[in-house]
């Protein structure tokens, strides 16, 4: 099922199951399905981030800015989050669907945008793009969604636009943020839609503090693969768990811990036989 026009809001306050809630289900990705049921049922509360916030502004800076305005108020100087008048300011902004950054991430901004290189421009101007269209599957029980940036169904090419502080660490931070499998699961729900893979999964990165810096970072073949695994399971565990009604912390109850290797370099001891050992003899290491 293909949406366009889906305002951000109806797209995270709908029932159906993004890529953000479904990286909890897995084990590779730090998660678990008890984590996964534990976020979904509202006994771990949502947290608004102020990293989000700002990751927002630069995505409807880029992709739709001629709403950018209506969804970004800058903070005035001298606005306290911590006294009654900030409090009231701030959550005005948030009432009215408002995101809030500061004046130094506007500029910030402003300089990324003057420094962006062609590839990147290129890529958020194409013609024919869908920009932030949903797509849903639905399943038995259940129904996940994919919301990439932009989608170029002409050309076969999907982009998300990323934000980070440290570009020269991105792709290291990437793998851990878990994005290949976010490709994945893009990937999947586009070729659920169409019946067609997608040819190219692209990351379009900026970096937020100078010298800001942009680039195209795309995934090899074994990230590839091994986010399509990480899919493959978080739905099968997804199909389980909704059938069973069981989201099980998947962890070791019972395990023997070793010291990290580093530290073994350090202990000396004699072997000790304990076949042959003396029960009152005292062994030290």
């Amino acid at each position: 099922m293909l949406i366009q026009n889906e305002s951000i809001n109806a797209y995270h306050t709908n029932a159906a199951l993004g890529c953000t809630a479904c990286k909890k289900l897995h084990p590779e990705l730090g998660g678990s399905p008890a984590l996964f049921y534990d976020h979904q049922t509202g006994i771990v509360p949502h947290v608004r981030k102020a990293c989000w916030d700002l990751g927002n502004a630069y995505h409807w800076y880029f992709l739709e800015n001629h709403d950018f305005e209506n969804r970004v108020a800058i903070r005035p100087g001298g606005i306290d989050f911590r006294n009654k008048v900030g409090k009231e300011w701030r959550d005005e902004q948030y009432a009215s669907g408002r995101l809030i950054i500061t004046q130094q991430e506007m500029d910030a901004l402003l300089l990324v945008d003057g420094r962006l290189v062609d590839d990147v421009r290129d890529a958020l101007s194409q013609g024919e793009t869908l920009i932030e269209p949903t797509i849903r599957i639905e399943r038995d029980g259940y129904t996940t969604q994919a919301r990439p940036d932009a989608w170029n169904p002409a050309l076969g090419i999907a982009d998300d636009l990323k934000t980070t502080a440290k570009f020269d660490n991105f792709e290291k931070d990437a793998f851990k943020l878990g994005y290949h499998f976010q490709d994945a699961w893009i990937r999947k729900h586009i070729l659920n839609e169409t019946g067609e893979l997608i040819g190219q999964f692209r990351f379009l990165v900026v970096e937020t503090v100078s010298p800001y810096r942009s680039a195209i970072r795309t995934w090899d073949a074994d990230a590839l693969a091994i986010g399509q695994r990480l899919v493959d399971d978080t739905f099968e565990m997804l199909d389980h768990g909704f059938s069973a009604g069981y989201w099980p912390s998947d962890h070791l109850v019972n395990k023997i811990m070793s010291p990290p290797h580093w530290a073994t370099e350090f202990i000396e001891y004699e072997p000790v036989d304990d076949d042959n050992c003396d029960p009152g003899t005292e062994v030290t290491l």
